[in-house]
C-alpha cells in the first residue's frame, strides 16, 4: 500500500471517529435548552412549553406560533373569532433581566396591552399564564408565595383530577402604589371590559386563587393561570398538571390556539446565514460541524502537499510511424477493405518519393507503369527486389495478410530509395 493511500485511510478514519464521538456526545451533552427559562413552545428544555403545544396538536387542536407584535388583534375590518384562543405565556423567573441570556425577550408594551383589551371587548378569548402585564389591566397581579408557605402553597385539584404540585404564585388585587408593576397602567385607563362572572378553577388550601376563568362584558373570556410552571415540560412530564390545564382549554372547545412567541424573543425575519452561524457557535452540534469542517480543511491541505519524491509511473510513448501504419493496415484488413488499403499505401509511397526526388514523378494514375519506372530508376539490387515484391502484391487479389505485407513492402522500398540511400551500391 502506498504512503498516500495509507494517509488518506488514516484521515478518513480520524474524521469518522470524530463524527461518531460528536454524535454520541450530543445525546448526553447539556444544550442551550437546559438554560432557557422562557415559557416558549419552541423550547424542549425543562422550562419550555413544547410539550404543551404538542399535546394540544395530538388532541386535534391546531397550535399556531405568532411571531409578530400584538397589534391588529381587533381590526375593525375583521371579525374576531371567539373560538380562537390567544395564549400569552410568562417567563421563569417571572421577570426577564436586561443583559441576560435572553435579553431579546420582553413584556408587551402599553399599546399592545390596550390592543389586547380591545380584542377582549370584541369577544376574543385569552389564556394568560404567569406574569405578562396584561393581567394588570384586568385588576390582577402575580404574587409569589413564601418558600415556607406550607398549607398556603398546597393546591386543591378539581374533583377527579390527579394531585398537583404546590403552587408558587397566586393572584392578588392590583396595588396602585406598587412601583414594581410591569407596565404601571391604571386599570381604569386600560379600557378593559368589565368582568361579568368568575369561576375559580384552582386554588390553594388557604383559599388563594391560582387559576381564574372570567367571562367579560362583550363576550370575551379569560383563563388566568398565575403559576405558569404548570405548563412547563417538566411539570407536564412529572405531574398531572397537563391533564388539568389542557382539560380547561378543551372544555372551551377551541378551534385553534395562537401562542405569542414574539415577546419570547422569536420575532419574525432575520438572516438565515446569521441564524445558522449563531446556531453553530452556541450548540454542541454546531461545534461538532465546525470541528469536522476544520478537520476536512486540514486533510485537504495535507493531501495537497507532496511529502517526498514523485512516484514513478509507467512511461507512455507514442507509436512510431511504422507501428501506426501496421495497426491501420490490420484494421482495414479486418474490415474487408484490403484493396483500398493497398492502393492508399502505395499512393502514400508514391507521394513521398515524388517529394523527395528519389524517383521519377508519377504520370497519370497507372500504378503499374509507375512501379516499372521505379524499378528502372533503382540503383541497387535490394531496391529492385523490393519494388518487384510490391508489384507482385499489387497483382494479388486475396490473402489474409495482403495489407500488412504491402505495408511492409512499401517501407522496404522507402528505406531502399529514400534520399539517404540514393547512392547505395548493387
Amino acid at each position: 500500500m502506498r504512503r498516500a493511500e495509507r494517509t488518506t485511510i488514516l484521515i478518513v478514519a480520524f474524521v469518522l471517529a470524530l463524527a461518531i464521538a460528536a454524535a454520541l456526545g450530543l445525546r448526553t451533552a447539556p444544550n442551550r435548552a437546559l438554560l432557557d427559562s422562557r415559557r416558549t413552545t419552541f423550547s424542549s428544555g425543562p422550562e419550555g412549553a413544547m410539550a404543551f403545544a404538542e399535546t394540544l396538536e395530538d388532541l386535534g387542536v391546531p397550535v399556531e406560533r405568532r411571531r409578530t407584535a400584538l397589534y391588529g388583534l381587533a381590526r375593525e375590518s375583521e371579525e374576531v373569532e371567539p373560538d380562537v384562543w390567544l395564549a400569552v405565556l410568562g417567563f421563569v423567573p417571572q421577570r426577564v433581566e436586561t443583559g441576560s441570556l435572553f435579553a431579546n425577550a420582553a413584556f408587551p408594551s402599553e399599546a399592545e396591552v390596550r390592543e389586547v383589551m380591545r380584542y377582549l371587548v370584541r369577544g376574543g378569548a385569552l389564556l394568560l399564564a404567569g406574569e405578562s402585564g396584561i393581567e394588570e389591566c384586568l385588576g390582577f397581579e402575580v404574587e409569589r408565595l413564601p418558600l415556607d408557605g406550607g398549607r398556603e402553597r398546597e393546591v386543591l385539584p378539581p374533583p377527579g383530577a390527579p394531585s398537583l404540585p404546590r403552587a408558587e404564585y397566586v393572584w392578588s388585587a392590583v396595588d396602585p402604589d406598587d412601583d414594581e408593576r410591569i407596565i404601571g397602567l391604571d386599570p381604569a385607563s386600560c379600557d378593559a371590559p368589565a368582568i361579568t362572572s368568575s369561576r375559580l378553577l384552582l386554588g390553594t388550601r388557604e383559599g388563594r386563587p391560582v387559576t381564574w376563568r372570567h367571562s367579560l362584558e362583550g363576550g370575551g373570556r379569560v383563563i388566568m393561570l398565575a403559576d405558569s410552571r404548570y405548563l412547563s415540560n417538566r411539570f407536564l412530564k412529572e405531574t398531572g398538571s397537563g391533564s388539568v390545564v389542557i382539560g380547561w382549554l378543551l372544555d372551551e372547545e377551541p378551534d385553534r390556539i395562537v401562542v405569542d412567541e414574539y415577546h419570547q424573543g422569536f420575532a419574525q425575519g432575520g438572516s438565515l446565514l446569521r441564524a445558522a452561524w449563531r446556531w453553530m457557535r452556541t450548540t454542541p452540534g454546531g461545534w461538532a460541524l465546525l470541528q469536522l469542517a476544520l478537520a476536512a480543511a486540514i486533510a485537504l491541505g495535507a493531501a495537497a502537499v507532496r511529502f517526498g519524491p514523485a512516484l514513478s509511473v509507467i512511461e507512455r510513448r507514442r507509436r512510431s510511424a511504422l507501428e501506426h501504419l501496421d495497426a491501420l493496415a490490420v484494421g482495414l484488413e479486418r474490415a474487408g477493405g484490403d484493396e483500398a488499403a493497398v492502393s492508399l499505401i502505395v499512393e502514400g509511397l508514391r507521394r513521398r518519393l515524388s517529394r523527395s526526388g528519389s524517383a521519377p514523378r508519377a504520370q497519370g494514375r497507372d500504378v503499374s507503369a509507375w512501379l516499372d519506372s521505379l524499378a528502372l530508376a533503382a540503383r541497387s539490387r535490394e531496391a529492385r527486389d523490393s519494388v518487384a515484391r510490391l508489384g507482385r502484391i499489387m497483382s494479388e487479389r486475396d490473402g489474409d495478410e495482403r495489407v500488412l505485407t504491402a505495408a511492409t513492402a512499401v517501407e522496404d522500398v522507402w528505406e531502399a530509395l529514400r534520399p539517404a540511400n540514393r547512392f547505395g551500391t548493387s
